[in-house]
Parts: C-alpha cells; structure tokens; sequence
C-alpha cells in the first residue's frame, strides 16, 4: 500500500511537467493508458496463465469500474491540475476515504457512529479551508478546479467499492489489466485523432513514465490491498500520497499551502488517522468488509 501510495503522489508532478511541455489533459490521459494497456499484455498474460481469460459478465465488471471509476477520476484530476497546485489537487481527492464511508452509508445502509459523524465534518471542513474561500473572493475561486477536484475523489471512491467486488475472485493483475485497457480504449475514443497524434518525444517519455510508474505499479499495488485488507483500510493507508505529494511539490514545484490551507489539510488528514485508529471488528470481516454481491436485507429496497 505504501508503494501505490507513493507511485501515485508522483503524479501530479509528472502532470504538471506534461502541462508545461504542451500536453491538455485528455491527451496526456489517452497515452497514459494506451502505453499502460500496452505494458499490462505483454507481460501479464504470461504472469497468470489461463486466468487472463474472464466471462463477459466479469469483463463488463472491470470495463465499468475502469470508465466509471478509475477514468471519471482520472478526468477530474488531470482537469484539476490546469487550475490548482498539484498539492491542493491530492489534498482534494483524498477526502476519498470519507465518501467511500458515505456511500457505504448510502448504498449499504451501514450505520454510521457519532465519532464517524465528526469525522465527516472535519473531513467537510478541511475541504473548504483547502480551497482557501475564506481569503478568497468568490468570482476569484477556482471552481472549476475544485469541482474537478471533488469529482475525481467522488469517482475514486466508486473505484474502491467496486474494487473490492472485482478483485474478490479475480487476480489484480487481471482485473488491472482489463481496467486499464477498457480507459485505453475509452479514451483513445474520446480524444480527437489530431490531438491525439499531436504528441512530441518528450510528453510520450512523461507520458509512458506516468503509465508504468504511476498507474501500473499503483494500481496493482493497491487493488492488491483491497483484496487482502479490504477496501476501507485501504482507502485509509493510501491517504500518505497527499502527505507526499504536498513535499515533493514543495521541493521540486515550489508550491506551498497557506496557513489556512495547513489548517484544512491537517483536519482532513487527523479525521482520516481516527478512522484509522477507530476500534476495528474482527479482521475477517474487515477483510471483506460489505458484501458487495449479497447486500445486507434492509438495503434490498434501494
């Protein structure tokens, strides 16, 4: 988990490289993905066998929480970066772990405890002194980045969920496999083709870095994790990206959080360590954590 943690801290930075070098972001997530998939068939299928091969209901499972999940993430992200600083972009889409408690909440019919409650509340609260909109006049904030901001930590936390439904039978080597490819495809699709082609040697070498060291790795690393640890301890050991992010931003990008800022992300992250530190039930049903494909029998009216 500490490996994906750190693989995906990196990419904002190789992000906002990409957006100096020229690069928009459909077109760096295009070749981010196509270079990925392309890494992902030439090595996996030796890696697993016979087990590359899946059932069309399995497929439409990976190919959803790929676009649906993963890619709606990726989108949010990448637009993100064009308006803030690569930390407040991971500062934002790590308010995750507590949607992922919200939409457990919401789907599932999980109860939630007071301490859950304040959690969320502070979670809320960081959120809005992250985006600095009390020293900020409101036609002067960017909302559109945060919006983007919000939406990729919406979508990542439908991935998760998923995640945890997708990998329960299913190597993660597999289900990344097919995840990446279907957002390859997906986005290969989406992007015109002259913007697509419109691509120099060095946004392709930021562009396959970000699709091996900042996908591949992070992304089997942690779906990795959810299958053995579930997906909400996960969600919660995967929050060290931001506190990574928001350091090599400040070495190598020279971003810096204001006071209120430090505030807010300092609330966001104290409500994601109590959670952590939240007595736990037994670990083999943290390990699986909601049963995804037989929900519990008062959720069956949803």
């Amino acid at each position: 988990m500490f490996v994906s943690a750190f693989c995906f801290a990196l990419l904002p930075i190789f992000g906002k490289f990409a957006y100096s070098l020229g690069a928009t972001p459909l077109n760096l997530l295009a070749w981010r993905f196509i270079v990925a998939a392309g890494a992902l068939w030439l090595t996996v299928p030796f890696l697993v066998g016979r087990q590359i091969k899946v059932s069309l209901t399995d497929l439409a499972h990976f190919v959803l929480q790929g676009i649906i999940g993963y890619g709606l993430a990726s989108i949010g992200f990448f637009n993100a970066l064009t308006y803030l600083d690569a930390s407040l972009v991971s500062i934002l889409l790590y308010t995750y772990p507590v949607l992922v408690t919200i939409l457990s909440r919401l789907v599932f019919r999980e109860k939630l405890s007071p301490l859950r409650w304040l959690i969320i509340a502070m979670t809320f609260a960081g959120s809005f002194l992250v985006t600095n909109l009390l020293q900020t006049p409101l036609g002067q904030v960017p909302w559109k980045g945060v919006l983007f901001g919000l939406q990729a930590a919406l979508a990542y936390s439908v991935f998760n969920i998923y995640g945890q439904k997708t990998t329960a039978n299913t190597p993660p080597l597999v289900v990344s496999t097919y995840a990446v490819s279907s957002m390859a495809v997906f986005f290969a699709l989406i992007v015109p083709k002259h913007e697509l082609m419109s691509i120099n040697l060095p946004l392709l070498g930021i562009a396959s870095v970000i699709g091996v060291v900042s996908t591949i790795i992070p992304i089997i690393t942690y779906l990795s994790g959810i299958k053995h640890i579930g997906a909400s301890r996960a969600a919660i050991i995967s929050t060290f990206e931001p506190v990574f992010t928001i350091i090599l931003a400040f070495l190598i990008l020279g971003d810096h959080l204001t006071m209120s800022q430090s505030i807010g992300a300092s609330l966001i992250f104290a409500g994601v360590i109590i959670l952590q530190l939240e007595k736990r039930p037994d670990p083999a049903v943290e390990k699986s954590d909601v049963p995804l494909t037989a929900p519990p029998e008062d959720a069956k009216s949803l």
